[in-house]
């Protein structure tokens, strides 16, 4: 929410994550409406089509409409979530321990900032130990 504001955007913001207490399919609201990125471009026509296996485009851009950052040992933009495309909890056991460890022996589930297809769960084993994006959608 902090980046949000900073960025200038309105409404409230919540992180794409997952963990042992719950998930987007638990916390988010199910909007009708369009998600987009901060250009405008859309990703997906509704909550059922973000949480369908596939996006209309990529989610390639940060709040402030740059590209993400790029993690140096997969050389790619890739996004902490523990989370299935479908918004719920993909395994427990990959959510650096509910997002509160930073061990390198611990690992997480990551999605990948390129990807339509397997974009929130492109990975399952990332080490915590790394500093890495969210996705986040308004709500």
């Amino acid at each position: 929410q902090d980046r949000a504001d900073a960025a200038g955007l309105s409404g409230t913001f919540m992180a794409w994550l997952s963990d042992a207490t719950g998930s987007p399919s638990t916390r988010f609201t199910r909007s009708a409406a369009p998600y987009a990125l901060v250009d405008g471009t859309v990703i997906a026509a509704d909550y059922t089509s973000l949480t369908s296996a596939s996006l209309q485009h990529p989610i390639d851009k940060t709040e402030a409409g740059g590209a993400p950052p790029v993690e140096p040992i997969f050389g790619r933009s890739v996004v902490w979530t523990g989370t299935a495309e479908s918004g719920d909890l993909q395994w427990e056991e990959h959510t650096c321990s509910s997002w509160t460890s930073a061990a390198n022996t611990g690992k997480a589930i990551i999605g990948q900032t390129s990807k339509s297809i397997d974009w929130s769960f492109s990975n399952g084993g990332h080490p915590c130990d790394r500093i890495l994006a969210l996705y986040c959608f308004e709500q």
